[in-house]
Formats: C-alpha cells, structure tokens, sequence
C-alpha cells in the first residue's frame, strides 16, 4: 500500500478573508515545518476588487498563493452564486491537478467549499475539513457544511459536542480531532494595534461609544432580505453610537447589503466608516476596543467572548450554534434590535467560558495531520468506512 512520503504537500483553500484570518497560524505551523509542503490556494473573495482583493492580506501576512482560482460571476443571485460553483470547479481542478497534494485543508461552509467537495471526490484526493459539526438553521451554509464532513477524510472540530454529530453522520473516531476553532488562535498570538495606531488608520475616534458592524445574508430568507436591510439600517440610525461597518460575504443578496451600508456611510459620515475588509488583525484589534458587536457574523459568537465585548446578534443565521452570557439575541424588526442594542450596552458580566476553544487549535491541527500522514497509507485514508452508531 502506497504511503505519504515527506515533505507531505498539503494544499490550504481559502475562498474569503474570513477563513484566511482563521487559518492563518495552522499554515504558518505548516509552512514552518519541514516535514510539510505548503499550498495556498486563494478563490472567491479573495480575487475580487469588490471585497477588496484580499489576496493581497495573505501576501501581505507572508505566505506564498501558489493557486490563484477565479471562482465568482459578478452579481449575488443565486444563479451566480451557482454559477460560481461551476466556474470554481473548472478552476480549482486544473490548480489541485498541478499542485497534486497529499492532502487539502479547508474549512467552514461557504459556498465555494461545494467547487473543492467535486473536483477532490471525483479527483479522488484527500481533505481534511475544519470547523464541522456546527448548525447554522438560517443558512444554505448549514446544508453544505454537513455535505463536507461526508466528502472529506479527516476532521477539526470545536468541541465535544460538534465531534459528537460528525460521529453521528457515521465518521470513524480516528478521523475526528477535538481541536478547538483556529480563529481564536490569534487572540493569543496577535500583536494587537493600539488605538491610537487604529485611529489613525480608519480616520475615526474609537471607544466604548462604538459599534463594530457586519451583517450578511440570510440565505434561506432571500425573500425578506430588503426588510431586514430596512429595518437593521434604521435601528443602528436611531442610537447616538459610531460604526465601523465591514463589507458583507459573497452570498446572493450580498451586493445589497453592500449599498444599504455604503449608502448609511455617506448619509452618516460623522459617525459612521465602511471598510471593505479590516483583515483579522484589525478586526481583533477592535474587538478590544469597541463597546458592542452588531449584526450576525460567526464571529460574534466565535471570538467576541473572548473578549466580553456584548454582541447583538440578529434574526436566525446563527441559529443552532452556541452563545456565551455576552451574546444577545433579536429578531429582524428595528424594536427588536433597539431593544438587544440596550441591553447589550448596560451589560457587565464576568468573562464568559468561550464555547468554542482555548486558542491552541493550531498545534492540535498540525500535529494532527503529520500523525495522519505519517501512520496511515494513502489507501487508508482515502477509503472511508461508516459507523453505524
């Protein structure tokens, strides 16, 4: 039986600035390491004027894009979005073709994940997932993460209970690692910017008074998409709080979001910056600073606790996953939000116990897959067995 022989190639797919800023210190532990090749693939987002080429932040942080992989139709139907899928497929067959990896490391439930699932089942390469076995009940997200536990080998996940699903889907124990989420890796590591230097760079004063803003799409509520944009605009107008506002992701319905902030900036330049992308530096950085987090980014329920900046996380995109005692649940309507919005602002609990980790995923994760690819065959690996439990 063939085995992996070192320096093992492991390709990292990073389609958006998200998941980059998550993953960032496993590949910097693989890049690092001898006994590994790394690969970084970049698609989606990463290519886009309109999300701010953020390519370049991967650049910028000191890795090597070995594969650029154009993925996205400009425009947020889903039919792009479909599309997308296709064009990605293309694409990333011929970049993992040239690359040939040992093994590919992805992570989340974004759309483009769907280009990776076909290209590496019918390409017949190895993937190990990260960040499986969450819910996300408002999202077509939650349909394609639990369709890239089933295609891939090998799995990280956040805690017990998420590897306690992905064995429920038929997994074998050996593939699942407990690692913890990665992103919270960074709350450790980062050189954190003053708020003198953030200041500075955003041409905005910065305190408790502010509000760190980013709203994406519900993907399964399309259709109330215009409401909600209506309405969350007209609650953050109500309040006398500043906003950082960052660009949403690129899901069907994305542009639009995109043109009620713009247009909420230019309407509010007093109080109110649009930044395409901060990068999760910045982004990190603010989170020591700012007095609440508003809309409904994984990351308000993922790192914000790690800080105790209260979150007022809206409507049903994260629904299913955990919260800590500093997130605040509404609904779409602005009285919903303005009433999570006070209740968020007289909070003063002690620091939370994060759901999702200790910010040492990155070792677990690195050490996880030399073991792999050092004690199993390539066969091994690659024929899946299911448990039924």
């Amino acid at each position: 039986m063939k085995r992996f022989a070192p320096p093992y190639r492991v390709a990292v797919f990073t389609g958006s600035r998200a998941e980059f800023g998550l993953l960032q210190y496993v590949m910097q532990a693989l890049r690092d390491d001898p006994a590994f090749e790394l690969q970084v693939v970049a698609g989606g987002m990463h290519l886009s004027p309109v999300f701010g080429d953020t390519v370049r932040e991967i650049e910028a942080s000191g890795f090597e894009v070995r594969e650029r992989v154009e993925m996205l139709v400009p425009s947020d139907t889903p039919l792009a979005k479909a599309q997308s899928v296709a064009r990605g497929t293309h694409n990333l067959a011929d970049a993992l073709n040239r690359l040939a990896p040992d093994i590919t490391l992805c992570m989340g439930d974004r759309f483009e994940l769907l280009s990776l699932a076909g290209v590496a089942t019918t390409m017949n390469l190895a993937l190990a997932h990260v960040s499986g076995g969450e819910i996300t009940e408002g999202a077509v997200d939650d349909n394609i993460r639990h369709a890239m536990t089933k295609v891939s080998h090998l799995h990280c996940v956040a805690n017990d209970c998420f590897a306690a699903r992905i064995l429920q889907m038929g997994e074998e124990p050996w593939r699942v690692l407990v690692s913890g989420e990665p992103g919270l890796d960074a709350i450790y590591r980062v050189d954190f910017l003053t708020r003198e230097a953030l200041e500075a760079d955003l041409r905005t004063p910065l305190g408790r008074n502010t509000a760190l803003v980013t709203f994406h799409p519900t993907t399964r509520e399309l259709d109330d998409l215009d409401s909600q944009i209506e309405e969350f605009v007209s609650a953050l107008g109500a309040t006398d709080l500043r906003f950082i506002m960052t660009a949403p992701n690129a899901d069907a319905g994305g542009l639009r979001i995109l043109a009620a902030l713009q247009a909420f900036t230019a309407a509010h330049p007093d109080r109110a910056t649009f930044v395409p992308s901060l990068g999760h530096r910045r982004y990190l950085s603010l989170l020591k600073i700012v007095g609440l987090v508003i809309g409904n980014s994984s990351s308000g329920l993922v790192e914000a606790p790690s800080f105790n900046v209260p979150v007022v996380n809206i409507g049903t995109r994260q629904a299913g996953r955990p919260q800590a005692a500093n997130v605040f649940q509404t609904g779409y309507s602005r009285s919903s939000i303005a009433d999570g919005i006070a209740r968020a602002r007289a909070y003063a609990g002690p620091p939370p116990v994060n759901p999702f980790g200790d910010g040492h995923a990155s070792a677990r994760i690195h050490e996880f897959l030399r073991r792999v690819l050092e004690t199993k065959t390539r066969d091994e690996v690659l024929r899946k067995k299911f448990v039924t439990r």
